[in-house]
């Protein structure tokens, strides 16, 4: 679901004729701000769109200095605690700079926010969140998304859980990249395989898959007769042309799911000797 600052009195899910969509009210300072967002989720490289209401309940004229809606990332931690820097801009759409508002007036502004194809996701530290109204007097509001990782990631980690059998325990964003962390099967074959950490990017439409496994290795001792376990790490990266992993616009599963094959064979029995 959806959240709201702790300032906003209303967080609604609504519908109207173009589907669903969020409408946030926040009253302050004599001024009435309705934030309506298209939607309730949205994938990496999606655009957001919605209508920003204001409204003057003042008994004098109020004038909007510099009127907006940004896209930031927000620190979970900081954000609840209401640091100044929970959040970290990342982009801006300018609605207006100068407007006015007679006592008992409202006037809105559409407006529309489009996200990268390799945009941060949501995840347990933090996700993408919505800042709206005038920036320069402080007045407004912010809310958070639910951005999910684009499908074609989607559908890879569900071929590594479904037919390859690795748990994914996490997923995660940093600089560009998608992280799930999985865990191995519980089989003799993956024994020497501890977790592995598989990150996604499109780069114009190439797919790069990147694999990190932590794995324990044999070793000889001083003597050369005492073995010992050693922990180690193993990657490798794969890019698959946009011919060979799709078919149309839907993913290839058996192509793709030959190249995960091969990735996690370079580490089956292998990382044991």
């Amino acid at each position: 679901m959806l959240t709201i600052s702790p300032d906003c009195a209303k967080l609604l899910a609504l519908k109207n004729t173009k589907g669903q969509y969020v409408r946030a009210t926040l009253f302050k300072d004599g001024l009435e701000f309705k934030f309506e967002v298209n939607g309730e989720r949205w994938l990496q490289g999606a655009t957001i769109e919605g209508e920003l209401f204001l409204k003057n309940h003042r008994p004098e004229v109020f004038e909007t200095k510099k009127l907006n809606v940004r896209l930031c990332w927000g620190d979970f931690k900081k954000v609840k605690t209401r640091d100044a820097k929970a959040f970290t801009p990342l982009s801006s759409t300018e609605l207006s700079t100068s407007e006015i508002l007679n006592s008992g007036e409202e006037k809105s502004w559409k407006w529309s926010i489009k996200l990268e194809d390799n945009c941060p996701i949501s995840e347990k530290n933090g996700s993408l969140y919505l800042l709206f109204g005038d920036e320069v007097q402080q007045l407004g509001g912010d809310l958070q998304l639910n951005i999910d990782p684009k499908e074609v990631y989607k559908e890879i980690i569900k071929l590594m859980e479904n037919f390859l059998r690795f748990k994914m325990k996490d997923i995660s964003s940093k600089k560009g990249l998608v992280t799930a962390k999985f865990a191995p099967p519980l089989s003799k074959d993956f024994s020497s395989v501890d977790s592995l950490l598989m990150s996604f990017a499109l780069e114009q439409q190439e797919l790069k898959l990147h694999y990190e496994f932590k794995v324990k290795r044999v070793t000889l001792g001083a003597t050369n007769t005492d073995l010992k376990m050693a922990k180690d790490v193993s990657q490798l990266e794969q890019k698959l042309d946009p011919k060979r992993y799709l078919i149309g616009k839907s993913l290839d599963q058996d192509f793709v799911l030959k190249q995960l094959q091969a990735a996690i064979d370079t580490v089956k029995l292998k990382s044991m000797f």
